[in-house]
Parts: C-alpha cells; sequence; structure tokens
C-alpha cells in the first residue's frame, strides 16, 4: 500500500491527513506505483494545501530480489526535490529459509527500501518486548535485518487495523468493523515512522512554504539521533550503535520532537541562503579514467564506454550566528548538484546527480565536498557526445553549478522564554501526564554528572537519582515510577555546576 501523508496546520497547531493512492492489491505494478509519486509529489487536487505536493510518502511494499530500477532511482530523485520525505518497508523474510514458499533470503534487495539510502527510511520492525523482531521469538513469524535505518513497532496482532476489510453483507455500501483484521510485519513498521515525521514536520513546518521546513533528511536524521539503541544478540550481532540489524534503534517519537523545541534551530545553508562568505574550487583528481554508461537513466541517456576527467568541487560556506552553540550538521541532497565519492571501479548507482559530503562545520563555517565528470572522449567512432559534463561543469564556479547544502543544527535561548544568560540548557518530560514510565529530555553544554529528584506536592523527596550520566548536548534518561499513585509531583533536574531546573510532573 502506498500512502501519502499530507500536512494540514502549521507550526504550533500540529495534524496530518492521509491520502491513499491505491496503486494496487495482490499486485502491484512499477507503473503504478511511479504514477502514485508522480502525482502525489505534484499534485494539489489529492490534498496539499500549501505547496506543490505531499509531505510524506509511505511505501507498505517491496519488489524483492530486484537490485535496481533507474526509473524509480529517478523519481525518488524527483520526490525528494519536491520536499517529500520517503518511508519504505525494509520486507519480511523468513531466517532460515524454512519453506519453498519464501524464496527471499535474509539479504535479499527489496525495493524500494534498498534503493537509496541516503533518502529512504528504510524501516526494520521491533517485537512485542521493544527488541529485535526476531523469528517466533517476539512476536509472529517473520524477520527483516541487514541495512535498515531503525526499527519501529511491527507486531501488532492485537489491535485491529483496516487491512483486508471486507464489505457488510447485509449493508453492501458500509464497512463492517466485526471483520477488521490484524496484520504484522514491517508494512506495521514503517507507518510508524511515517506518523513519527508527520508529527516533526506538523510541529515545526511553517503552513507556508519555507526553505528552512523540515524535510526528508532532516527527518531521517533526527530520528536517527534520536533513535532507542537495541543492543540485545539474540540471532544477530546487535552492536552499541548503529548496526545492519536494526540500524540506529527503535524509534522516539517524543525524543524526536524535543530535538525539535524551539531552542533548536534548523537552517538550511547553500551559497544563497546564510552564507556569508562562499568560495568553490575544483581540482582534477583522476585523468582519463574508462567509465561505461549504459544509458538507460535519464540523468545520463548516452550509451558507450568513456574516456572521463574527474573533478573534485570543494565548496567552503562562512555564516554567523552568535549566541548559538553548534550541535550537529547533515547533507542537504535535496538542494545539492553533484556526484558521490569516488570510488574504482565505479558502480552504476555513481551516477546519482543529487549528493554532498559536509566534511566538517562548525558555528561559524563548513566545507562540502561533490565530484562531477567531464567526459572527454566516446570510443565509438564519430560519436558526437564528447566533451559532456555529468552533472554539471565543476569549472564553471561563478554560477556555482555544482550545487552543494546542508543542514545546521545548533541550540540556543528558547524563544519566548525570559531565562538568564547562561540558562540556555532544555528541560522536558515526556509523556506528561502518564502512568509512571517516562522520558526526561535535555541538553548540557558540560556533560559533568547530574542530580534527578522527584518530589511530591509536600516537599517529600519520593525518588533520587544523584549520579545520571550527562554527555554534552542531547540527553535523554528514562524513569519508572510504577509503583507512584496518581497525582501532581515535581521532578528537579541539576546539572551544569548546579544549575537547578524543575518541570511539573502528573501521573494519572
Amino acid at each position: 500500500m502506498l500512502t501519502i501523508y499530507n500536512l494540514t496546520a502549521g507550526i504550533n497547531q500540529g495534524g496530518v491527513t492521509m491520502v491513499s493512492m491505491k496503486i494496487g492489491e495482490d499486485i502491484i505494478t512499477m507503473g503504478w506505483v511511479l504514477d502514485g509519486y508522480l502525482n502525489g509529489a505534484t499534485s494539489l487536487s489529492l490534498g496539499a494545501t500549501s505547496t506543490a505536493s505531499l509531505h510524506i510518502f509511505n511505501s507498505s511494499f517491496g519488489f524483492v530480489n530486484v537490485d535496481y530500477d533507474y526509473n524509480m532511482v529517478e523519481m525518488i530523485d524527483f520526490v525528494n526535490q519536491n520536499g517529500v520525505a520517503f518511508v519504505a518497508s525494509r520486507g519480511n523474510f523468513k531466517y532460515p529459509v524454512l519453506s519453498p514458499n519464501w524464496l527471499q533470503t535474509v539479504s535479499s534487495p527489496n525495493i524500494p527500501a534498498t534503493l537509496k539510502p541516503k533518502i529512504i527510511m528504510n524501516v526494520g520492525a521491533n517485537g512485542t518486548n521493544g527488541e529485535y523482531h526476531l523469528d517466533g521469538v517476539n512476536g509472529s513469524q517473520f524477520t527483516s535485518p541487514e541495512v535498515v535505518d531503525f526499527v519501529a513497532p511491527g507486531d501488532i496482532l492485537n489491535v485491529k487495523t483496516t487491512q483486508a476489510m471486507p464489505t457488510n453483507p447485509i449493508a453492501p455500501n458500509s464497512p463492517n468493523p466485526s471483520n477488521y483484521q490484524t496484520f504484522s510485519g514491517t508494512s506495521a513498521s514503517a507507518p510508524h515512522v511515517s506518523g513519527v515525521a508527520g508529527l516533526m514536520m506538523s510541529y515545526r513546518n511553517s503552513n507556508s512554504p519555507s526553505w528552512d521546513n523540515l524535510v526528508h533528511e532532516d527527518c531521517e536524521y533526527l530520528m536517527k539521533r534520536s533513535a532507542t539503541d537495541l543492543t540485545i544478540t539474540p540471532t544477530y550481532t546487535e552492536s552499541i550503535g548503529p548496526d545492519v540489524v536494526t540500524g540506529y534503534g527503535r524509534i522516539n517519537a517524543g525524543a524526536a520532537l524535543v530535538s525539535l523545541e524551539p531552542q533548536f534551530y534548523i537552517r538550511h545553508i547553500d551559497a544563497a541562503h546564510y552564507s556569508t562568505g562562499t568560495t568553490q574550487t575544483s581540482s582534477l583528481v583522476a585523468a582519463n579514467v574508462v567509465r561505461t554508461w549504459p544509458g538507460i537513466s535519464n540523468y545520463f541517456p548516452y550509451s558507450g564506454t568513456y574516456s572521463v576527467n574527474i573533478y573534485k568541487v570543494t565548496t567552503i560556506y562562512s555564516y554567523s550566528f552568535p549566541g548559538e552553540t553548534f550541535l550537529d550538521k547533515w547533507p542537504l541532497y535535496k538542494a545539492s548538484v553533484g556526484t558521490p565519492s569516488v570510488t574504482f571501479p565505479f558502480p552504476i548507482v555513481e551516477d546519482e546527480p543529487h549528493d554532498v559530503e559536509v566534511v566538517n562545520a562548525t558555528i561559524s563555517s563548513a566545507t562540502l565536498v561533490s565530484y562531477a565528470y567531464k567526459l572527454i572522449q566516446n570510443t565509438i567512432p564519430g560519436s558526437p557526445v564528447v566533451n559532456k559534463y555529468f552533472p554539471v561543469d565543476p569549472a564553471n564556479s561563478s554560477t556555482f553549478q555544482v550545487k552543494s547544502a546542508f543542514t545546521l543544527y545548533t541550540s540556543g535561548t528558547p524563544v519566548n522564554v525570559k531565562e538568564k544568560e547562561a540558562e540556555v540548557n532544555y528541560f522536558n518530560i515526556y509523556p506528561n501526564p502518564n502512568t509512571g514510565k517516562f522520558t526526561v529530555g535535555f541538553v548540557s553544554k558540560t556533560g559533568s554528572k547530574g542530580n534527578l529528584i522527584v518530589l511530591d506536592l509536600m516537599g517529600k523527596t519520593i525518588y533520587e537519582d544523584h549520579n545520571i550520566n550527562v554527555s554534552v548536548g542531547s540527553n535523554y534518561h528514562t524513569l519508572s515510577l510504577n509503583n507512584l499513585p496518581k497525582g501532581i509531583y515535581f521532578l528537579t533536574l541539576e546539572i551544569d555546576n548546579n544549575k537547578t531546573m524543575v518541570k511539573k510532573l502528573i501521573i494519572d
């Protein structure tokens, strides 16, 4: 199923609507899929109200054992250029393969999820225990490891869905709720990720088109940054940090939203936005390299074997954001024109024309790198395809044809909050109200140990931890106080040389 999510309200209002593209049921063709992507990325008639496209694609399907498809790659690039976030199910594979009915193997390609890792959120599944969904251990019979971005709840056997909902035989035109079915799989996981992306966009984006509205790259990176790492090792090795089984971990909606609070700034920086100074230089890094193009892609439709010169293009930006602290950076492929890092031999996917690498970035400057080719000779005698550039001429720096863009993520004093100059730390509790299990999110400048204390309304200490681990930047500390009676409490956090912050905590 292809579902497209559209934001229906802007900043501080929230809300999304869902649009089903109805591309197929038992049979899905590539043509239907590409039509759905094209229509959703361009058509106001599908429900978009403020831009020329919808905002999030959810692809709960896949073409198994298909390594690559040029048309789909180009359409996904087109979708990305329109600012649409792209979410796809990794697929459900038996491990080990127990039946001839399961032709897939664990490592099978499954496009679109496995097609373009830089602008597709490749979603695996966690089971009923919150850990990686292993075959028959913590949910129903499926598994889907290897090269995912993160996992999300995939076993929803006790939750009724709209899947395979038959018509009520008594009233043919009305649904029969008693026949709603349950299902599990990464088709259940991907919508969770799409939902979090919808929360993020509806919480942060403005009602009208804006250069700094969240796009795919921002949603994916911040969800990775805020995910809950999973490190169990049932059958596969799930290491601390990113791994091929669970990616960056289980998505955390609350933590993702904390990263978008008003004191955090997200800016899309390129030569036309925020830069107070831009320099771009190109240098020849390889000459007369033999390169063969199949001529299938619209990016470069000229088939043949060429001698090419390869140029490295370096772009340096300067900018100024006084009083802010650098937190992170990531590439913005949506606004970039260039090819990926040079590798030998060149795989076909290196023909993609929207790539950039952020070599380094600080609060005041950044260095970005991309590549371009000059085709100097075609081995086919008499071919007119010579002295062409892919994707653009890197020497024409006066117009910055090689476009390099990235997202700068900083922190500052919360908007409309009266604080002392030094009080730039952020402190929040989510969910709140809760049942006794919640997460404390905060930002620290020093990374020293901290104290966390819970008091009741009479000032009596209910819980205390005087040795919580604190790192520089964003922190997330989970508490389980399920034994506390319902009521109002106060949570006190002391960090950064005894700086004290207090939040009301409601347990219901």
